[in-house]
């Protein structure tokens, strides 16, 4: 996915972040303790936090569905209801998950029904893996909005109500879902500052990506700031510690029953849920 590359940075300086990209959106660079205390109030670990439409997973947040049929594909009403369905075991499982964490301040996850939501259309068939991200540009610059960010400011120019707001793009037919959220470490950044992911919807379970609840709240966490727990965006000399610490956590284990995952304290940290990231995590970030 294209948000989770480099997530895992050395501490930069201000000066050096500024020389790789254009966005500046993101805070500075973390203060690290002496290795014997928790990380407290840090700043950003990772490029793609609190930045964008969905800065963190916290408050009144939306997630605006857009139905898309291309060359090869079309959305039945059964088809739409079923993921729908998904949808809100996934935003109920996030709630779940906010409210055992304990803590502050409240989460409230709502998402476009069928009769809210965008329907389009496009002529050609869309790339079914994250090859094909920049897709979508292509698709909208044949429009009359000529990009996505435009398209997708007009959805949700009359609302006013919600904290944070990310878009699903979702093709029904096979394919696996990725994320492409606000990252400051690349110059086409502000490209994606309306923070969506593309989802493929296929409930074939002989099918290595089918969809169920835990892909899409899976995606949803990264448009929020979550990372990737396996390889290889992970390193391999520490891939056998991520599953030691993470064993059941969302960002690295996707179960047909959602309740069957955690958040781990990571990841809480990095979708703005707490303050302090523990210690322990620090090999991560050497």
């Amino acid at each position: 996915m294209r948000g989770t590359k480099g997530f895992f940075l050395l501490i930069l300086a201000v000066a050096v972040i500024f020389s790789l990209c254009s966005c500046t959106e993101s805070s500075n660079s973390p203060t690290f303790s002496d290795g014997s205390e928790d990380f407290v109030n840090g700043s950003d670990f990772t490029t793609a936090m609190h930045g964008g439409t969905a800065k963190t997973l916290t408050g009144n947040c939306l997630i605006y569905n857009v139905f898309v049929n291309d060359a090869e594909s079309e959305w039945t009403a059964k088809a739409t209801e079923s993921v729908l369905g998904m949808l809100e075991e996934a935003a109920n499982f996030l709630e779940r998950r906010f409210e055992e964490s304990g803590s502050d301040g409240k989460l409230s996850v709502r998402f476009t029904d069928a009769s809210n939501s965008a329907f389009l259309s496009f002529d050609e068939a869309a790339p079914t893996d994250a090859s094909g991200m920049n897709w979508l540009g292509y698709a909208f610059s044949k429009t009359e909005h000529g990009t996505p960010n435009a398209y997708l400011k007009q959805c949700v120019k009359n609302v006013s109500d919600y904290d944070n707001v990310c878009f699903l793009f979702l093709f029904n037919k096979a394919g696996r879902s990725f994320a492409t959220p606000y990252d400051s470490q690349y110059k086409d950044c502000e490209d994606y500052r309306y923070e969506r992911a593309q989802i493929f919807f296929s409930t074939d379970r002989s099918f290595e990506y089918f969809c169920n609840p835990s892909v899409l709240a899976h995606e949803l966490l990264h448009l929020f700031g979550a990372v990737d727990l396996y390889e290889p965006h992970v390193d391999t000399e520490d891939a056998a510690k991520v599953e030691e610490l993470f064993p059941t956590e969302l960002m690295r284990f996707e179960p047909t029953d959602i309740f069957q995952a955690e958040i781990s304290s990571l990841t809480a940290y990095l979708i703005g849920w707490t303050k302090v990231l523990p210690n322990e995590y620090g090999f991560l970030f050497d």
